[in-house]
């Protein structure tokens, strides 16, 4: 019974020839935008026709191709999932697992690293950090590398 008192009531203030008619009707004047409706109107504007739309290019796959394409996708997914859900629980007791690998080295006759390939190993990785880690202060301006050669003087 409310909703039909609502309905009354904003039926009340509309003009109901506006409201029902179909025919576009002329423009409020009393509209801030009324002149630019106006000229809008009246403008001889090219509209977009469907002769302008593109043809469809020729070169692309097929919805199929791409179908496949994503299930080979997804089973690749599912085997990864499936070979990471077998792979064993993560080490807690590490000197076990070395005690462990290391005995399974020594039987297969393989002999573990030296201390000086040990050393080699150690420097050769400080080496890459310090390669790899980044500048103090990166505000300062940074010198080339020293393999890299200067730039030549530019040209009078």
């Amino acid at each position: 019974m409310a909703g039909l008192f609502a309905l009354v009531g904003l039926t009340g203030c509309a003009d109901l020839h506006n409201v029902l008619s179909l025919d576009p009707g002329g423009v409020d004047p009393n509209s801030p935008v009324a002149v630019k409706t106006v000229e809008t109107s009246r403008a001889n504007v090219k509209y977009v026709r469907f002769s302008d739309v593109p043809q469809t290019p020729k070169n692309l796959r097929p919805a199929s191709a791409f179908k496949a394409q994503v299930g080979g996708m997804v089973d690749q997914c599912r085997k990864m999932k499936g070979e990471t859900a077998s792979l064993p629980a993560a080490q807690s007791d590490t000197e076990g697992f070395a005690r462990t690998t290391s005995d399974q080295v020594l039987k297969l006759g393989l002999t573990p690293p030296s201390p000086d390939q040990t050393e080699q190993t150690e420097a050769y990785v400080a080496k890459l950090r310090a390669m790899a880690a980044a500048p103090a202060d990166l505000s300062a301006p940074t010198s080339p590398p020293p393999q890299m050669p200067p730039p030549p003087p530019p040209r009078p």
